[in-house]
């Protein structure tokens, strides 16, 4: 009786020029067993993650489907974000040619990250705008989607990824951008991130994306902290502050549900919305201490509003100029 081994009967479906099949769900680890996040990534498979230890990576990446990215340790909390997000850096040294920082791919995962340097933060630029409010910044400047996304540091083009416990910050271009269009859909979780010191918004949702954004941190950015542009998605629970325009803008057909988020000391609404065909949910947000009013509609937007606490705001509480909105106690306090 003759007895054939599997593993040889493997070896013989493979064919001579074919390599074995290579076991999914593997751990890559950066730097000791790669020199670079690229090269790790290059050499994954969905199902794998790419731990990366702390130290500071002078690349931009392109992450592959179904694949993890990163940082080693665990969640012990550092100054903005989690510790170990601070010591894993992505740095494209203050550039603005190679593409994004990080690109997404679908399925994939990236966690605990600082990204910096792609571009370069103009301090004097931001300081000109944030004197006018933002009122000689043009629309397309730095928005999401009104361009291609060179024009990003984290990139999500059309497809459902995860952004998670990052920070990017101190970057030329836009901080995080969900773009979908062309059929493309983008349904990414955007969660626990701290996006500050962009020269475009913090993050950016756009062409159709219909993402989950929550419990972000946007500050200081010179467009808005969030902005939705022909877009939907739930927009929870997120802090936006001090950003040269609003909080979170809504524009140009955009139709977000917007709620329970702190939109404060930004120097133009907490929440702005604009143009015909705009119609959002907005409710039960805080917006305090703005510059303009706490949430302000004009242009023909249609949203509905109601639930939200307006307090200490330099304009109205909410204010109307030329839209059509159908409220319910749009604003108590």
């Amino acid at each position: 009786m003759i007895r054939i081994s599997l593993a040889f009967v493997v070896l013989l479906l493979a064919g001579p020029g074919d390599p074995p099949a290579r076991p999914r769900g593997k751990t890559l680890r950066v730097p000791s067993e790669y020199p670079t996040l690229q090269r790790a990534l290059d050499a994954s498979g969905a199902g794998d993650t790419v731990l990366a230890e702390a130290g500071t990576y002078r690349e931009r990446v392109r992450l592959k489907a179904g694949v993890v990215l990163r940082s080693a340790g665990d969640d012990t909390p550092g100054k903005l974000g989690l510790a170990r997000a601070e010591a894993a850096v992505i740095d494209g040294g203050g550039k603005a040619v190679g593409g994004p920082g990080v690109t997404m791919a679908e399925g994939s995962v990236l966690d605990g990250f600082t990204v910096t340097g792609i571009g370069a933060f103009d301090q004097a630029e931001y300081d000109k705008h944030h004197a006018t409010h933002g009122e000689d910044l043009p629309d397309e400047r730095g928005a999401v989607g009104a361009a291609d996304d060179e024009a990003l540091a984290v990139s999500v083009p059309g497809v459902t990824a995860t952004v998670r416990n990052s920070l990017v910050h101190d970057n030329g271009v836009a901080g995080i951008g969900c773009v979908g269009g062309d059929g493309k859909r983008n349904g990414s979780w955007i969660v626990g991130n701290a996006v500050y010191r962009n020269m475009g918004g913090g993050i950016g949702i756009a062409e159709g994306a219909a993402p989950v954004v929550e419990k972000n941190r946007c500050f200081n950015n010179l467009r808005g902290g969030i902005g939705n542009r022909k877009s939907a998605g739930l927009i929870l629970g997120n802090e936006c502050f001090e950003n040269v325009r609003a909080g979170i803008g809504i524009r140009e057909g955009a139709t977000p549900i917007v709620r329970g988020n702190t939109c404060r000391k930004n120097r133009r609404a907490g929440i702005g919305v604009r143009m015909e065909g705009t119609s959002p949910v907005i409710e039960d947000n805080d917006c305090t201490g703005n510059a303009m009013a706490g949430i302000g509609c004009r242009a023909g937007a249609s949203p509905v509003i109601r639930g939200n606490r307006c307090s200490e705001n330099e304009l109205a509480g909410w204010s109307s100029s030329g839209s059509t909105s159908n409220t319910a106690r749009p604003c108590a306090g």
